[in-house]
C-alpha cells in the first residue's frame, strides 16, 4: 500500500494509531520501511548494505559515512551520532543471518564496512553551519551575531554540549584570569586574555584545525595556571571526543587513528631534548590526509579535525627552521608562577570556577568564537610574537646570530661573503655550530618574518634588510672566506 498509494497509507497509517496507541507512528514507519527493503533486497553483500542504509535512516536523513565511521541522526537529539563497527555487525547479522553470503562474522564486517564506504561523504559536515549544539538549541554564529534557534539535523552537528551557555557574570573566572595573566608590558595581559577566548571558543565548536595551528601553553617555572585553564577548557568538550595522543606518537599507525573523530587533543608535557617528529605534526596540522588503523580494523584514512592543546615549561626541540613549521603554533605565556613567587596553591579552584561558572564561560568562549570567525584568524599578541621569535633564536644559529649581531633594517645591505664569515666566527666563539653556505641563503631568504631578500650590488651578492651592528673580529683582522658560497 505504500508503495502503490501513499494517500491511503496514510489514511491506514492513522486508524492504526487510533487503534492502539502504544505503537508510536515512528515505529509503525520503521517497521513498514524495514519490510518493503527486505521485500527488495538482493541477497548480495551490496543488497544487505543497502537494507542497512535503509533502516538506518531517519525520515528525510539518511546516514553519512565520514573518515571511516557511519553517522545516523538521532531522533531525540538531532545530533549525528557515530554508529561503532560492533553495532553495524550486529544489526546485520540479525537481519540476515543465514542468508545467501551472510553467514559468518567475515561477512558480516564486509557488510558493514561496505555499507560506510556507501555513504562517504566527508565533505557533509564541514560544509555545516558555524556553532554551538546544546540541550537548548543551537547556538548559531553570523557575523556579529549569536542566535538560538531549534536544533535540526540540518545543522549536521556531531556534538552536543550537556549544558546551555548563559550569559552571566563570571566573577571568579574573570579574577583567575587577571591573576594568570597580569603583565608588565602595555596591553600584554588583555592581547593574551583575548587570544584565550578565541582559543576557548575554537576548541568548543571545533574550529581550530581550519586555521592550522597547535597551541602551546607555556611557562618555564610551573604552578602558573596553565593546568587550570585546561581542565576549564575540557569541560566544553563532551568527554568522549577528547584524547591525550602526543605528536611524538603520530608516525604510529595505530596512535594516529585514534585522533579520528576527536575535537580536543590535550597533552600535559611533551619531552625536553627529543626533536619533534616534524613532518608528521605538519601532515597533521596542514590538513592532510593522513592513514591510521585501529587494532583488528581495516585502515583508515582522514583529516585531522581535532585542536591540538601542548602544555609545556620548555620550548620544544625541534631540527625543522621551516617557515612552515613555526607558522604552525600559536604560543599563551603564562607569566605568574605561584611557585616562584611565594603564593599559595588552590589545587581546587578549577573545580569551583567549573562547579558555579561553566555555563557563563561557554557564553564567553562562544563570543570568541565568533570574533574568530569574523577576523578569520587569532588576535595578535606580544606575548607570542616575543616568544616565537626566542623559540626560533634557541634552535637556530643563524637566527641566534642574526639576533645578537645584527641591525635589521629595510634599507640595510650586508655582502653575502661578509655575513657569512661573521657567522662562522660567531658560532666559533660562542661553541656552536654554522650551517652550511648554502643552508645560509636558504634561512634566512625563506624566513618571512625577517623580510630579509638577497640582490646584486655592484656585482656581488648581498643580503638586503639587515646589517652588522658593529666591526667583528674576523673584519678587525682581514680574515675572509670566498665571496661566492
Amino acid at each position: 500500500m505504500k508503495q502503490e498509494d501513499h494517500a491511503a497509507y496514510q489514511r491506514v497509517r492513522n486508524r492504526l494509531k487510533v487503534a492502539n496507541k502504544d505503537v508510536s507512528l515512528a515505529s509503525l514507519d520503521r517497521a513498514v520501511k524495514t519490510r518493503v527493503a527486505e521485500k527488495e533486497t538482493a541477497q548480495t553483500h551490496h543488497g544487505y548494505a543497502k537494507f542497512l542504509l535503509a533502516d538506518l535512516t531517519e525520515k528525510a536523513w539518511a546516514p553519512v559515512g565520514h573518515q571511516g565511521a557511519l553517522y545516523v541522526v538521532s531522533s531525540d537529539t538531532c545530533i549525528w551520532e557515530r554508529k561503532s563497527v560492533e553495532s553495524l555487525i550486529r544489526a546485520v547479522a540479525e537481519a540476515h543471518d543465514g542468508k545467501d553470503h551472510c553467514s559468518r562474522s567475515s561477512e558480516y564486517r564486509a557488510i558493514a564496512e561496505h555499507a560506510t564506504s556507501l555513504a562517504n561523504d566527508d565533505a557533509y559536515f564541514a560544509e555545516g553551519p558555524a556553532g554551538l549544539a546544546c540541550p537548548g538549541g543551537f547556538y548559531q554564529i553570523t557575523g556579529n551575531t549569536i542566535a538560538l534557534v531549534p536544533l535540526t539535523p540540518d545543522h549536521r552537528q556531531r556534538v552536543m554540549l550537556p549544558f546551555n551557555p548563559e550569559a552571566q557574570q563570571i566573577p571568579m573566572f574573570e579574577k583567575f584570569l587577571h591573576e594568570t595573566f597580569a603583565s608588565d608590558y602595555a596591553g600584554e595581559e588583555q592581547q593574551q586574555i583575548a587570544l584565550i577566548q578565541e582559543i576557548a571558543g575554537g576548541i568548543m565548536l571545533g574550529i581550530i584545525h581550519k586555521y592550522q595551528v597547535a597551541i602551546l601553553f607555556f611557562e618555564p617555572f610551573g604552578r602558573a595556571g596553565k593546568g587550570t585553564i585546561e581542565k576549564q577548557f575540557r569541560a566544553l568538550v563532551p568527554k568522549e571526543f577528547v584524547s591525550a595522543i602526543s605528536p611524538f606518537k603520530w608516525h604510529h599507525d595505530y596512535h594516529v587513528a585514534t585522533l579520528a573523530g576527536k575535537r580536543l587533543n590535550v597533552v600535559g608535557e611533551l619531552p625536553e631534548n627529543e626533536p619533534i617528529p616534524a613532518a608528521a605534526f605538519k601532515s597533521v596540522l596542514g590538513g592532510d590526509l593522513i592513514t591510521g588503523r585501529h587494532p583488528t580494523h581495516r585502515p583508515i584514512t582522514f583529516t585531522n579535525e581535532a585542536t591540538h592543546l601542548f602544555m609545556s615549561n620548555h620550548l620544544i626541540t625541534t631540527k625543522d627552521q621551516s617557515e612552515a613549521f613555526f607558522a604552525r603554533w600559536k604560543i599563551v605565556e603564562f607569566p605568574n608562577s605561584r611557585l616562584r613567587s611565594g603564593l599559595p596553591l588552590d589545587k581546587d579552584l578549577a573545580q569551583r570556577i567549573i562547579d558555579n561558572e561553566l555555563p557563563g564561560i561557554a557564553y564567553w568562549a562562544l563570543e570568541g568564537a565568533a570574533r574568530l570567525l569574523r577576523n578569520g584568524r587569532f588576535s595578535p599578541s606580544t606575548a607570542h610574537d616575543r616568544l616565537m621569535a626566542k623559540w626560533r633564536r634557541s634552535t637556530n644559529t643563524l637566527e641566534e646570530f642574526v639576533y645578537d649581531s645584527c641591525v635589521l633594517s629595510p634599507d640595510s645591505t650586508y655582502k653575502r661573503s661578509d655575513l657569512y664569515r661573521d657567522y662562522v666566527m660567531w658560532c666559533s666563539d660562542n661553541g656552536r655550530k654554522p650551517f652550511s653556505k648554502g643552508r645560509v641563503k636558504e634561512l634566512l631568504e625563506h624566513n618571512v618574518g625577517l623580510g630579509i631578500r638577497l640582490v646584486e650590488v655592484n656585482g656581488y651578492e648581498t643580503f638586503r634588510g639587515l646589517k652588522e651592528k658593529a666591526a667583528t673580529p674576523a673584519a678587525r683582522s682581514g680574515t675572509h672566506l670566498d665571496d661566492e658560497f
